[in-house]
């Protein structure tokens, strides 16, 4: 049941690369739950789902920092299949 829920919750995020101006990456901040994040990681699969940056915050710098990218973002040169 919560792998169905949690797999659901990454497909919703992932209509938005149908969008019109597509969504090519999924930003994860820390605002999100351990346990969330865990999930998140572990249902997240490669080749089916958009791409997640994770970012960090650094308050020597006054904000978020990408921290780590999670697969590899869209060639936006490739045509839409």
């Amino acid at each position: 049941m919560k792998d169905r829920l949690a797999r659901r919750e990454i497909r919703h995020l992932s209509v938005f690369a149908l969008a019109p101006q597509p969504l090519l990456i999924i930003s994860i901040f820390p605002a999100l739950p351990v346990s969330a994040a865990v999930e998140v990681g572990r249902v997240w699969m490669p080749k089916a789902d958009l791409p997640l940056q994770v970012y960090d915050q650094n308050r020597a710098h006054g904000g978020f920092e990408p921290a780590l990218m999670i697969g590899s973002p869209p060639d936006r040169a490739r045509p839409a299949v």
